[in-house]
């Protein structure tokens, strides 16, 4: 899965139109309501599904599922109805962590001819949050999307573990230029940084490093690597995973008004890779 990237870096400065880029087509993606408003509960007896603040990738809450010990045919998940055509849609985008690691998310996309497709997640570092993100085009451009569900997958590794989910959105294509016409009075945003690291085996390497007393914002990024490998940007410290491709392959996001990951205080930036390679790419960050 990639992302398309857009051809210019810039936002509007009027409020009201920030506010704008920062919806979705998704009700309370973040669970900032503190609760499960605008989503439904499926299964809900094959495990739970909570909102809580005890671990959480942006804001104060995230969504909790916890698994049944035993995995049948079915297991808890929540959906949402929606409405869009899939040929408007940029990106379908959520962000999942296993509590114990090891496990495996699920993201179903239904269409208004009743098909679904299937997205996963591998969550291999305990706590970790890892980003799913579904290129537009990669959806059937013909097909309406009706509803977006997820939760844990069927896997059999999932029993018993706990896993947290925040940040789901469907943003549209083009919106971004769309609002630059909007209004032309245009501000530049973060510093982008180049990088370049060779790993000969697995290991990580930082790629950023913010001012004494900041904290890195991360705008957006674009990165590939030249192997098959699993390839990560993350914060150095919690090892929140802020982006990662699971094979030979790039990624891409921008993140420009929209709620984006903020590292803590002095938190480097860092690359990860499974094993030997190349990472090439670059980074938009904003210090606060």
């Amino acid at each position: 899965m990639s992302y398309g990237w857009p051809d210019f870096w810039t936002k509007t400065k009027y409020t009201e139109i920030v506010e704008q880029v920062k919806q979705t087509l998704i009700i309370n993606g973040d669970f900032e309501t503190g609760d499960l408003t605008g989503w439904k509960i499926r299964y809900g007896d094959q495990g739970t599904v909570t909102v809580t603040s005890e671990h959480k990738y942006f804001g104060n809450y995230s969504a909790k599922f916890v698994a049944p010990e035993t995995i049948g045919t079915t297991i808890i998940e929540i959906r949402q109805p929606v409405n869009v055509r899939c040929k408007n849609v940029d990106f379908i985008r959520l962000y999942a962590a296993c509590k114990e690691g090891d496990g495996q998310f699920w993201l179903g996309v239904r269409y208004d001819d009743v098909t679904i497709d299937d997205f996963y997640l591998d969550l291999t570092m305990p706590n970790a949050f890892y980003a799913l993100v579904v290129n537009g085009d990669d959806l059937p451009q013909g097909k309406r999307i009706e509803m977006i569900a997820f939760g844990p997958s069927l896997a059999s590794k999932n029993a018993g573990k706990t896993f947290y989910v925040d940040l789901v959105g469907i943003a549209l294509r083009n919106y971004y230029v769309y609002q630059a016409e909007k209004d032309r009075t245009i501000t530049r945003e973060g510093n982008i940084q180049h990088f370049t690291v060779g790993f000969s085996a697995a290991g990580s390497a930082a790629i950023y490093t913010p001012s004494s007393g900041k904290k890195a914002k991360v705008l957006g990024f674009l990165f590939y690597t030249d192997s098959d490998v699993i390839a990560e940007l993350r914060f150095q410290g919690s090892r929140n995973v802020i982006a990662a491709i699971p094979s030979k392959g790039s990624i891409a996001m921008n993140l420009v008004g929209m709620e984006t990951p903020v590292g803590d205080t002095d938190e480097k930036i860092e690359l990860y890779a499974s094993g030997a390679c190349t990472i090439k790419g670059w980074i938009c960050v904003e210090e606060v």
